[in-house]
Protein backbone atom coordinates (compact mmCIF):
# COMPACT_ATOMS: atom_id res chain seq x y z
CA UNK A 1 0.00 0.00 0.00
CA UNK A 2 1.34 3.38 -0.97
CA UNK A 3 0.82 6.20 1.68
CA UNK A 4 -0.03 9.61 0.23
CA UNK A 5 -0.89 13.34 1.04
CA UNK A 6 -2.70 16.21 -0.33
CA UNK A 7 -3.76 19.19 1.30
CA UNK A 8 -4.47 22.75 0.88
CA UNK A 9 -6.34 24.19 3.43
CA UNK A 10 -5.66 25.63 1.98
CA UNK A 11 -9.58 25.77 4.30
CA UNK A 12 -16.26 29.31 7.02
CA UNK A 13 -22.77 30.39 10.11
CA UNK A 14 -24.69 31.94 11.87
CA UNK A 15 -23.17 35.41 14.20
CA UNK A 16 -24.13 37.17 17.03
CA UNK A 17 -27.16 39.04 16.68
CA UNK A 18 -25.01 42.08 17.24
CA UNK A 19 -22.74 41.28 14.01
CA UNK A 20 -22.99 40.96 10.13
CA UNK A 21 -19.90 40.67 8.52
CA UNK A 22 -21.88 42.26 5.13
CA UNK A 23 -19.62 39.28 3.39
CA UNK A 24 -21.11 36.88 0.80
CA UNK A 25 -18.99 34.09 -0.42
CA UNK A 26 -18.84 33.11 -4.37
CA UNK A 27 -18.10 30.11 -6.22
CA UNK A 28 -14.19 30.49 -7.78
CA UNK A 29 -10.54 29.90 -6.51
CA UNK A 30 -7.08 30.67 -7.23
CA UNK A 31 -4.29 28.26 -8.53
CA UNK A 32 -1.21 30.76 -8.02
CA UNK A 33 -0.82 30.40 -4.27
CA UNK A 34 -0.51 26.39 -4.68
CA UNK A 35 1.39 26.41 -7.01
CA UNK A 36 3.71 28.62 -5.07
CA UNK A 37 3.99 26.02 -2.79
CA UNK A 38 6.20 23.65 -3.52
CA UNK A 39 6.65 22.09 -0.17
CA UNK A 40 2.76 21.49 -0.75
CA UNK A 41 2.97 20.13 -4.57
CA UNK A 42 5.33 17.56 -2.97
CA UNK A 43 2.80 15.58 -0.83
CA UNK A 44 0.79 14.98 -4.74
CA UNK A 45 -0.55 11.81 -5.03
CA UNK A 46 1.08 9.77 -7.80
CA UNK A 47 -1.57 7.56 -8.95
CA UNK A 48 0.37 5.81 -11.79
CA UNK A 49 -2.20 5.71 -14.07
CA UNK A 50 -0.32 5.10 -17.62
CA UNK A 51 2.53 7.62 -16.47
CA UNK A 52 5.26 5.86 -17.60
CA UNK A 53 8.09 8.82 -17.68
CA UNK A 54 9.53 10.37 -14.18
CA UNK A 55 8.23 13.34 -13.06
CA UNK A 56 9.38 16.34 -10.74
CA UNK A 57 6.60 17.45 -8.94
CA UNK A 58 8.27 19.49 -6.19
CA UNK A 59 10.94 20.16 -3.40
CA UNK A 60 11.58 20.77 -0.16
CA UNK A 61 13.71 19.72 3.03
CA UNK A 62 11.16 17.62 4.92
CA UNK A 63 9.76 13.28 4.31
CA UNK A 64 6.38 14.05 2.99
CA UNK A 65 3.24 13.88 5.84
CA UNK A 66 0.82 11.28 6.20
CA UNK A 67 -2.36 12.92 5.30
CA UNK A 68 -4.73 14.08 7.80
CA UNK A 69 -8.07 14.68 7.26
CA UNK A 70 -11.12 16.38 9.34
CA UNK A 71 -14.91 16.18 9.34
CA UNK A 72 -16.28 18.16 6.94
CA UNK A 73 -13.04 19.59 6.10
CA UNK A 74 -12.70 21.15 2.60
CA UNK A 75 -9.29 20.46 1.16
CA UNK A 76 -7.69 19.90 -2.31
CA UNK A 77 -6.15 16.94 -3.06
CA UNK A 78 -2.74 17.20 -5.71
CA UNK A 79 -2.98 14.39 -7.97
CA UNK A 80 -0.46 13.28 -10.72
CA UNK A 81 -0.57 10.06 -13.39
CA UNK A 82 -3.93 11.07 -14.49
CA UNK A 83 -4.86 10.81 -18.51
CA UNK A 84 -7.75 13.34 -18.08
CA UNK A 85 -6.44 16.72 -19.96
CA UNK A 86 -9.24 19.48 -19.33
CA UNK A 87 -9.31 22.03 -21.42
CA UNK A 88 -11.21 24.55 -18.44
CA UNK A 89 -11.46 23.76 -14.65
CA UNK A 90 -14.45 21.60 -13.82
CA UNK A 91 -16.78 23.45 -11.04
CA UNK A 92 -20.05 21.92 -9.20
CA UNK A 93 -23.26 23.88 -10.10
CA UNK A 94 -25.51 21.63 -7.89
CA UNK A 95 -26.95 20.76 -4.35
CA UNK A 96 -26.04 18.51 -2.80
CA UNK A 97 -22.43 18.14 -4.60
CA UNK A 98 -21.97 15.34 -6.86
CA UNK A 99 -19.40 12.36 -6.44
CA UNK A 100 -18.01 13.04 -10.05
CA UNK A 101 -16.53 16.04 -12.02
CA UNK A 102 -15.06 15.96 -15.56
CA UNK A 103 -15.13 12.03 -14.71
CA UNK A 104 -13.24 11.91 -11.21
CA UNK A 105 -14.17 10.72 -8.27
CA UNK A 106 -13.27 10.18 -4.31
CA UNK A 107 -14.20 7.54 -2.26
CA UNK A 108 -13.64 7.07 1.70
CA UNK A 109 -13.56 3.81 2.97
CA UNK A 110 -13.54 3.36 7.15
CA UNK A 111 -12.50 -0.30 8.63
CA UNK A 112 -14.83 0.07 12.06
CA UNK A 113 -13.84 -3.09 11.91
CA UNK A 114 -16.94 -3.61 9.23
CA UNK A 115 -15.74 -1.98 5.52
CA UNK A 116 -17.23 0.92 5.44
CA UNK A 117 -17.27 3.66 2.26
CA UNK A 118 -18.39 6.98 1.73
CA UNK A 119 -18.64 8.93 -1.62
CA UNK A 120 -16.69 12.28 -1.18
CA UNK A 121 -18.23 15.15 -2.81
CA UNK A 122 -16.67 17.00 -5.23
CA UNK A 123 -16.60 21.04 -5.22
CA UNK A 124 -14.06 21.66 -8.66
CA UNK A 125 -11.40 19.84 -10.58
CA UNK A 126 -8.64 21.94 -12.15
CA UNK A 127 -5.25 21.15 -13.69
CA UNK A 128 -1.93 23.08 -13.70
CA UNK A 129 0.71 22.46 -15.96
CA UNK A 130 4.19 22.04 -14.87
CA UNK A 131 6.05 21.70 -17.57
CA UNK A 132 8.78 23.90 -18.85
CA UNK A 133 8.05 23.89 -22.64
CA UNK A 134 3.95 24.16 -21.93
CA UNK A 135 3.23 20.73 -23.27
CA UNK A 136 -0.36 20.25 -22.64
CA UNK A 137 0.14 16.16 -22.34
CA UNK A 138 -0.82 14.43 -18.76
CA UNK A 139 2.29 13.62 -17.88
CA UNK A 140 3.47 17.58 -17.16
CA UNK A 141 -0.30 18.24 -15.47
CA UNK A 142 -1.18 18.16 -11.73
CA UNK A 143 -4.43 18.04 -11.21
CA UNK A 144 -6.80 19.17 -8.16
CA UNK A 145 -9.14 17.76 -6.92
CA UNK A 146 -11.46 20.29 -4.22
CA UNK A 147 -13.49 17.99 -1.90
CA UNK A 148 -15.52 18.00 1.28
CA UNK A 149 -14.55 15.27 3.40
CA UNK A 150 -17.65 13.32 4.76
CA UNK A 151 -18.77 14.67 8.11
CA UNK A 152 -19.37 11.10 8.61
CA UNK A 153 -15.81 10.14 9.51
CA UNK A 154 -14.49 8.91 12.21
CA UNK A 155 -11.94 10.01 14.27
CA UNK A 156 -10.47 8.82 17.12
CA UNK A 157 -8.91 10.95 20.56
CA UNK A 158 -5.15 9.68 19.46
CA UNK A 159 -5.28 8.90 16.17
CA UNK A 160 -1.24 8.26 15.66
CA UNK A 161 -1.53 5.98 18.42
CA UNK A 162 -1.91 1.70 17.68
CA UNK A 163 -3.33 1.34 20.91
CA UNK A 164 -5.60 3.62 21.64
CA UNK A 165 -9.08 2.61 23.60
CA UNK A 166 -11.18 4.96 21.21
CA UNK A 167 -10.65 3.10 18.60
CA UNK A 168 -13.52 0.38 18.21
CA UNK A 169 -11.78 -2.50 16.60
CA UNK A 170 -10.40 -5.57 18.21
CA UNK A 171 -7.66 -5.20 20.62
CA UNK A 172 -8.13 -1.49 20.72
CA UNK A 173 -5.97 -0.58 17.35
CA UNK A 174 -7.34 1.68 15.01
CA UNK A 175 -8.78 0.62 11.87
CA UNK A 176 -7.30 1.56 8.23
CA UNK A 177 -8.81 4.54 7.08
CA UNK A 178 -8.14 5.52 3.58
CA UNK A 179 -8.89 7.53 0.03
CA UNK A 180 -8.90 5.93 -3.35
CA UNK A 181 -9.07 8.05 -6.84
CA UNK A 182 -10.82 7.19 -10.11
CA UNK A 183 -10.70 8.52 -13.35
CA UNK A 184 -13.62 7.42 -15.39
CA UNK A 185 -14.29 4.24 -13.16
CA UNK A 186 -10.55 2.96 -13.44
CA UNK A 187 -9.33 3.38 -9.35
CA UNK A 188 -5.98 4.20 -8.62
CA UNK A 189 -3.96 2.67 -5.85
CA UNK A 190 -5.49 3.14 -2.14
CA UNK A 191 -3.78 5.75 -0.07
CA UNK A 192 -3.42 5.84 4.02
CA UNK A 193 -4.97 8.70 5.92
CA UNK A 194 -5.27 9.79 9.50
CA UNK A 195 -8.51 11.21 10.21
CA UNK A 196 -8.56 13.82 12.85
CA UNK A 197 -11.19 15.84 15.00
CA UNK A 198 -9.68 19.30 13.50
CA UNK A 199 -7.90 20.47 10.67
CA UNK A 200 -7.82 24.18 11.37
CA UNK A 201 -7.63 26.64 8.26
CA UNK A 202 -7.96 30.60 8.61
CA UNK A 203 -8.95 31.96 5.14
CA UNK A 204 -6.53 34.45 3.53
CA UNK A 205 -7.46 36.61 0.59
CA UNK A 206 -5.08 33.72 -1.73
CA UNK A 207 -8.03 31.39 -1.11
CA UNK A 208 -10.78 33.13 -2.07
CA UNK A 209 -10.04 35.84 -4.80
CA UNK A 210 -10.94 35.07 -7.87
CA UNK A 211 -9.01 34.93 -11.00
CA UNK A 212 -9.49 34.06 -14.68
CA UNK A 213 -9.05 30.75 -16.81
CA UNK A 214 -7.20 27.57 -14.99
CA UNK A 215 -6.74 29.59 -12.03
CA UNK A 216 -9.44 27.77 -10.02
CA UNK A 217 -8.57 26.05 -6.23
CA UNK A 218 -10.87 26.89 -4.34
CA UNK A 219 -15.18 27.27 -4.29
CA UNK A 220 -15.48 30.52 -2.34
CA UNK A 221 -14.95 34.25 -3.10
CA UNK A 222 -16.04 36.92 -0.22
CA UNK A 223 -17.69 39.92 -1.97
CA UNK A 224 -14.33 42.01 -2.01
CA UNK A 225 -12.44 44.22 -4.80
CA UNK A 226 -9.54 42.86 -5.77
CA UNK A 227 -6.24 44.59 -3.69
CA UNK A 228 -8.28 44.97 -0.69
CA UNK A 229 -6.40 42.97 1.33
CA UNK A 230 -2.39 41.96 0.89
CA UNK A 231 -1.76 39.03 -1.18
CA UNK A 232 -2.05 35.87 1.36
CA UNK A 233 -3.23 37.86 4.45
CA UNK A 234 -5.60 36.83 6.48
CA UNK A 235 -9.56 37.54 6.40
CA UNK A 236 -10.54 39.33 9.09
CA UNK A 237 -13.27 41.63 9.82
CA UNK A 238 -14.91 44.12 12.27
CA UNK A 239 -18.08 43.28 12.93
CA UNK A 240 -19.88 45.65 10.43
CA UNK A 241 -18.32 43.42 7.75
CA UNK A 242 -15.71 45.88 7.02
CA UNK A 243 -11.68 44.25 6.59
CA UNK A 244 -9.43 44.75 9.35
CA UNK A 245 -6.21 46.44 7.36
CA UNK A 246 -3.07 48.90 8.04
CA UNK A 247 -5.62 51.41 7.57
CA UNK A 248 -8.59 50.30 9.70
CA UNK A 249 -6.52 48.47 12.60
CA UNK A 250 -8.54 46.86 15.65
CA UNK A 251 -8.72 48.10 18.93
CA UNK A 252 -9.35 47.07 22.97
CA UNK A 253 -12.77 45.12 23.12
CA UNK A 254 -14.31 44.96 19.75
CA UNK A 255 -15.55 42.22 18.43
CA UNK A 256 -14.02 40.81 15.20
CA UNK A 257 -14.58 37.69 12.72
CA UNK A 258 -12.29 35.36 11.16
CA UNK A 259 -13.13 32.28 8.68
CA UNK A 260 -12.08 28.76 8.70
CA UNK A 261 -12.36 25.25 7.29
CA UNK A 262 -11.46 22.14 8.82
CA UNK A 263 -12.77 23.38 12.28
CA UNK A 264 -14.15 19.49 13.20
CA UNK A 265 -18.01 17.87 13.38
CA UNK A 266 -20.69 19.77 14.62
CA UNK A 267 -23.96 19.68 16.99
CA UNK A 268 -26.02 19.06 15.16
CA UNK A 269 -24.16 17.10 12.81
CA UNK A 270 -23.62 19.15 9.41
CA UNK A 271 -25.14 17.07 5.99
CA UNK A 272 -21.99 16.07 3.98
CA UNK A 273 -22.19 18.06 0.20
CA UNK A 274 -25.15 20.49 1.48
CA UNK A 275 -25.19 23.93 2.27
CA UNK A 276 -26.00 24.77 6.22
CA UNK A 277 -29.56 25.31 6.64
CA UNK A 278 -29.47 26.20 9.95
CA UNK A 279 -27.05 27.24 13.00
CA UNK A 280 -24.71 24.53 13.93
CA UNK A 281 -21.22 25.02 15.91
CA UNK A 282 -18.34 22.21 17.01
CA UNK A 283 -18.26 19.77 19.57
CA UNK A 284 -16.39 21.01 21.46
CA UNK A 285 -14.69 24.08 22.98
CA UNK A 286 -11.76 25.93 20.68
CA UNK A 287 -9.06 28.07 22.47
CA UNK A 288 -7.92 31.54 21.88
CA UNK A 289 -4.71 32.94 22.23
CA UNK A 290 -3.28 36.99 21.24
CA UNK A 291 0.14 37.50 20.12
CA UNK A 292 0.69 40.95 20.72
CA UNK A 293 4.59 41.00 18.77
CA UNK A 294 5.38 42.11 14.99
CA UNK A 295 4.66 39.90 12.55
CA UNK A 296 4.01 36.66 14.61
CA UNK A 297 3.33 33.74 13.23
CA UNK A 298 0.47 31.50 14.99
CA UNK A 299 1.46 29.45 17.66
CA UNK A 300 -0.32 26.43 19.76
CA UNK A 301 -2.24 28.41 22.84
CA UNK A 302 -0.73 27.30 25.93
CA UNK A 303 -1.42 30.21 28.67
CA UNK A 304 -1.37 33.87 29.37
CA UNK A 305 2.44 35.13 29.64
CA UNK A 306 3.73 38.07 28.14
CA UNK A 307 3.10 38.90 24.88
CA UNK A 308 0.37 36.70 24.94
CA UNK A 309 -2.97 36.56 25.96
CA UNK A 310 -5.33 33.65 26.80
CA UNK A 311 -9.23 32.90 25.97
CA UNK A 312 -11.02 30.35 26.64
CA UNK A 313 -13.55 30.53 23.76
CA UNK A 314 -14.71 32.82 20.68
CA UNK A 315 -17.48 34.82 20.94
CA UNK A 316 -19.08 32.48 18.62
CA UNK A 317 -18.46 29.87 16.14
CA UNK A 318 -20.29 28.37 13.61
CA UNK A 319 -21.04 27.11 10.37
CA UNK A 320 -21.81 29.93 7.54
CA UNK A 321 -25.93 29.79 6.59
CA UNK A 322 -25.62 28.72 2.93
CA UNK A 323 -22.34 27.91 3.04
CA UNK A 324 -20.80 24.82 2.51
CA UNK A 325 -18.09 24.07 5.37
CA UNK A 326 -17.04 27.33 6.11
CA UNK A 327 -17.00 28.76 9.71
CA UNK A 328 -16.94 32.03 11.19
CA UNK A 329 -15.50 32.80 14.52
CA UNK A 330 -16.19 35.72 16.13
CA UNK A 331 -13.76 36.48 18.56
CA UNK A 332 -13.70 39.34 21.01
CA UNK A 333 -10.12 40.80 21.80
CA UNK A 334 -8.48 42.17 25.05
CA UNK A 335 -10.06 45.44 26.68
CA UNK A 336 -6.70 46.49 26.90
CA UNK A 337 -3.36 46.13 24.85
CA UNK A 338 0.01 45.93 25.46
CA UNK A 339 2.54 48.87 23.95
CA UNK A 340 3.57 47.37 20.93
CA UNK A 341 4.88 48.44 17.05
CA UNK A 342 2.27 50.16 14.76
CA UNK A 343 1.80 48.19 11.23
CA UNK A 344 3.84 50.11 8.27
CA UNK A 345 2.01 50.10 5.31
CA UNK A 346 4.39 52.07 3.68
CA UNK A 347 7.24 49.93 3.90
CA UNK A 348 8.93 46.99 2.09
CA UNK A 349 11.42 44.23 2.91
CA UNK A 350 13.18 42.99 6.20
CA UNK A 351 11.61 45.85 8.05
CA UNK A 352 7.85 45.99 7.49
CA UNK A 353 5.62 45.64 10.32
CA UNK A 354 2.59 43.89 8.25
CA UNK A 355 1.12 42.48 11.63
CA UNK A 356 1.28 43.45 15.17
CA UNK A 357 -1.60 41.04 16.51
CA UNK A 358 -1.22 37.24 15.54
CA UNK A 359 -4.98 35.65 16.98
CA UNK A 360 -4.81 31.58 16.92
CA UNK A 361 -7.27 29.34 17.04
CA UNK A 362 -6.75 26.13 18.89
CA UNK A 363 -8.77 22.98 18.39
CA UNK A 364 -7.86 19.39 19.90
CA UNK A 365 -5.67 18.27 16.93
CA UNK A 366 -4.69 21.89 14.68
CA UNK A 367 -4.12 25.91 14.89
CA UNK A 368 -3.95 27.94 12.92
CA UNK A 369 -4.30 31.86 12.82
CA UNK A 370 -4.41 35.21 11.64
CA UNK A 371 -2.00 38.34 11.74
CA UNK A 372 -3.34 41.64 11.68
CA UNK A 373 -3.20 44.99 12.38
CA UNK A 374 -3.87 46.76 16.15
CA UNK A 375 -3.73 49.87 17.26
CA UNK A 376 -1.93 50.17 20.14
CA UNK A 377 0.60 52.72 21.94
CA UNK A 378 4.36 52.65 20.57
CA UNK A 379 6.68 51.02 23.04
CA UNK A 380 8.51 52.99 25.09
CA UNK A 381 12.22 54.52 23.19
CA UNK A 382 10.31 52.81 19.63
CA UNK A 383 10.13 55.65 16.80
CA UNK A 384 7.67 55.50 14.48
Amino acid sequence: MQSCGAANLSTRSHHDSTLSTGSRLRYSGNMKRIAASLILIALAMSLALGQNAPMLVGSGYGLPAQLSIAPGQIVTLQVTGLKTVLTSPSKATQMPLPSTLAGISVTLTQYLPIKTSLPVPLLGVSQRNFCSDSSSTSDCLITFVTVQIPFEVVFFENPFSTADPQCPASGGHCPKTELQVAENGTASKIFSVVPVGDSIHIITDCDVQAFSGTDFAVPFEFGISSGTYQTCQSIVTHADGTPVSVNSPVVPSEVVVLYAWGVGPTKPLAKTGEATSAPASPTWANDIQFNFSPNARPSKPYGGIFPFKFEFHPRYIGLVQDQIGLYSINVKLPDTFPPVQSCDGTRNGTYAIQSNLTITVGGINSFDGAAICAQTQQPAGVEQ
